[in-house]
């Protein structure tokens, strides 16, 4: 990942450098761009932050985000179910956005992990 980076010029803060759980995104975005000749900023966004989210997603980085989360094969984790029926049965896009990015940093402070600013600033929002 990190030769991925040096050869597309992914430029990444030293947080998600040292993460490779959210280095991918980056790169994802990066080979979409370069080796795919996708353009367009908001696909991009989408695959850039689909796991930390960010400050004022579009919708469509909105969907991608909670579509990472809710995908059939994720572990069942603290409050899934309820993401699960906020898109499912309420289909409360930003209600379920708010709800992952707090089990995300719930999750992480458990773990002894430091969320990445970009986690934070989805709850912000």
């Amino acid at each position: 990942m990190l030769r991925r980076c040096e050869k597309y010029g992914i430029d990444c803060d030293r947080q998600t450098l040292n993460s490779p759980d959210l280095l991918h995104g980056h790169v994802a975005a990066g080979l979409a761009r370069h080796k795919f000749g996708v353009t367009v900023g908001d696909i991009l966004n989408a695959i850039r932050y689909h796991t930390t989210g960010r400050r004022n997603m579009s919708v469509l980085e909105k969907i991608i985000y909670i579509a990472d989360c809710i995908e059939p094969n994720r572990q069942n984790l603290p409050g899934l179910d309820e993401v699960r029926a906020l898109v499912y049965n309420n289909r409360d896009l930003d209600g379920a956005v708010r709800l992952t990015a707090e089990m995300t940093l719930k999750y992480l402070a458990a773990e002894g992990v430091t969320a990445h600013p970009d986690n934070a600033g989805v709850v912000d929002s």
